[in-house]
């Protein structure tokens, strides 16, 4: 948990917020490190299995973030709600989808990736590219980034719905809930295009919050 808030934000605040275009291995079992997963269930599992018909989201994440180069992982269109109950666990076994090597999540038909209102969504882990694409976001709750908090990451979003995300002072000290939706932070950038931005909350950016300390320097772009 951070103990540290940055001193200075600049932020979307509450309401809906359109974004149009300007242009435009699973568990300890050694699997081979493919560069398209392809995620076939839509239960919350992470038995160690990422195979056939046997591989969640979670599970997609985790094998993901174990393999080298930049994975890209394939959602087809359903309800993927997180039900893995346990905050402030960083290797997404459970909770959040943590996400700490370079990847490419892709859905299809709108598939929904629904935090169940008991921790974020996603979070990007300092250091690494994460592109989301044609995904909705909803329901995740968290004292910060309850959607998406990236951490000194290049984090792209592309013909998404982040929708519905809140963050909460609960056990905050010293610090502020901010950007409910998206939280981006530190030295790094963010990208948001043909996407939506709606009813999430935050003490600052409720739609998104982009905070810097001194010194770091982020690039923002919204098209």
């Amino acid at each position: 948990m951070r103990t540290v808030r940055p001193s200075i934000a600049r932020y979307i605040p509450y309401g809906a917020i359109f974004l149009f275009a300007l242009t435009a291995g699973c568990g300890g079992t050694p699997v081979p490190c493919d560069m398209d997963i392809h995620v076939t269930k839509t239960t919350d599992t992470n038995d160690g299995s990422c195979t056939g018909a046997d591989c969640s989201l979670r599970e997609a994440v985790i094998r993901s973030n174990v393999c080298a180069g930049t994975q890209t992982i394939r959602v087809p269109a359903g309800i993927y709600t997180l039900t893995r109950a346990g905050i402030d666990e960083s290797a997404a076994a459970t909770g959040d989808l943590d996400l700490t090597d370079s990847v490419s999540i892709i859905g299809t038909g709108r598939p929904v990736i629904d935090g169940n209102a008991s921790d974020r969504i996603f979070e990007v882990r300092g250091g690494i590219s994460a592109s989301l694409s044609g995904l909705v976001i909803q329901n995740g709750l968290a004292m910060y980034g309850a959607g998406i908090w990236s951490n000194g990451s290049t984090l792209n979003i592309n013909e998404s719905t982040i929708q519905n995300n809140h963050t909460t002072w609960e056990g905050l000290r010293g610090i502020t809930p901010d950007g409910g939706g998206i939280l981006s932070e530190r030295n790094g950038a963010l990208g948001v295009y043909l996407s939506e931005i709606r009813g999430n909350t935050g003490f600052l950016g409720g739609g998104i919050a982009v905070l810097t300390l001194p010194g770091e320097v982020q690039t923002v772009m919204i098209s």
